[in-house]
Parts: structure tokens; C-alpha cells; sequence
């Protein structure tokens, strides 16, 4: 029997890294002066927190917010029939970093209608970045990036490990900018942790109507969690 070994940021990095390439992150347009100045711009992420305050500006930054998008249907998916059970068994089984992530989103997407919209958030020093996520109108998600110390549900619900949800009302202004894009200006906003080895490294966000039932995302988000771990063990052997 192995024990787990508490994992660092770095090696959940090594299994994130491919899908959050550094050559997408944004650079302003202009000359650039000298190397520290280039090496701090392509380094900088930009985040829900420097949102301006209109809507048309908010959606314009988010849109230079680099991570990468994905579409549901061009994922890896669920057998057809699959019950609840077989696809958190499946995340579980996958052999590679990316499919844990699809089939995660896959599953949240068929097995949880109440979802309207998710995104894995991976930690990555100060900022938590969206990695994969779907929204169901089929609009696709803006580009998503999470300030850690302004606050809110997201590094609460690392810091606890445990589940938080808060509605619309209640939410801080970056929860608020957070659930907005997801797709909603109401609702709930749910934060659920992906533990390895007992610590949070990576969270799904999730949007869904007030108090609309959701409960197969813990489940989901616990197979993930066995998951990593496992690809961890085994890269490190």
C-alpha cells in the first residue's frame, strides 16, 4: 500500500501545465523596452479584479484573460447509458491529466442539469486559472482568472476544503464578477474543492440557479482528486 504524499503546487502544475500554454498568456501591443520589462508582462495575468465596472468593459477584459477555452463537444466523453457511478469510475481510470479534466466536465455536464455553467479553476500562486469548463446555452465561457488575496468563496473553499455556496445576494464583488462570468447575474454560485492528499489544489466553480440541486459535483470532485493523486504517484516513481 503506498501512502500519499501531500502534493505541491509544482506538481499539480506539471499535470496542468500543456493545457494553460505561458505563450497564451496576453502581452500588451507596443515596443518592448528590455528583458525584465518583457519578462514581467509575459509573466502578469490579468484578473476578475481589474474589471472595470461596466459591462461592456468587463466583457472586454475578460476577453484578453489568458487561459484557454473549451468546448464540451469536441471533449472526451462519458459512454452513452453510463450511470453516475461509471463516469466518476471512469475519471478515476483516466491515464492522463486533460481526460480527468474532460470527463469531469463531461460528467457535471450530463449528470448535474441544474449546472448552467462550471469551470476547474487550478491554483497557480496568487491566482486561480481557469483550466476546462462548459456553459450549457453553449455560448462558451469567457477567459477566467481568479485574484486568491482579494477574498471570496475560492480561496475560502481551498483554505476550509470544503464545499461553499452563496447566492447572488450574497456575494462579495468578486464572487459577484465570478458568477457573472459564468453566465449569471443571479443564482448561486457554487465552489467545490479537488483535494489531494487532503489539500485543496484546484477547484470547480460552478452556476446554477438558487438553491437548485447539484449533489453528484462532490462526488465528481472526489474522483478527480483520486485521480491526480494517482498520476502523481506514478510520475514520480
Amino acid at each position: 500500500m503506498v501512502t500519499p504524499t501531500t502534493p505541491d503546487a509544482d506538481e499539480l502544475d506539471d499535470l496542468s501545465q500543456d493545457a494553460m500554454l505561458e505563450d497564451d498568456l496576453a502581452v500588451p501591443d507596443g515596443p518592448i523596452e528590455d528583458e525584465v520589462s518583457a519578462r514581467e508582462r509575459r509573466t502578469y495575468v490579468r484578473t476578475i479584479a481589474d474589471a472595470p465596472s461596466s459591462d461592456s468593459e468587463r466583457q472586454s477584459l475578460l476577453a484578453r484573460i489568458a487561459i484557454r477555452k473549451i468546448a464540451v463537444g469536441s471533449a472526451p466523453r462519458i459512454m452513452a447509458g453510463a450511470t453516475l457511478g461509471e463516469a466518476t469510475r471512469a475519471i478515476r481510470r483516466s491515464t492522463d491529466r486533460d481526460r480527468v479534466a474532460d470527463l469531469v466536465i463531461d460528467t457535471l455536464d450530463r449528470f448535474a442539469p441544474a449546472c448552467e455553467a462550471a469551470i476547474l479553476l487550478v491554483i497557480r500562486g496568487t491566482t486561480a486559472i481557469g483550466w476546462k469548463g462548459f456553459q450549457r446555452t453553449g455560448t462558451g465561457l469567457g477567459e477566467i482568472a481568479v485574484p486568491m488575496e482579494a477574498g471570496g468563496l475560492v480561496p475560502r473553499a481551498i483554505e476550509l476544503n470544503v464545499t461553499l455556496r452563496r447566492s447572488s445576494g450574497e456575494l462579495d464583488a468578486i464572487d459577484g464578477l465570478l458568477l457573472a462570468s459564468l453566465g449569471r447575474r443571479d443564482g448561486d454560485l457554487v465552489v467545490v474543492p479537488i483535494s489531494i492528499a487532503d489539500q485543496a489544489m484546484c477547484v470547480i466553480a460552478i452556476a446554477t440557479a438558487e438553491n437548485a440541486p447539484i449533489a453528484c459535483a462532490e462526488p465528481v470532485a472526489a474522483a478527480a482528486g483520486a485521480a491526480f493523486a494517482r498520476l502523481m504517484r506514478d510520475a514520480s516513481r
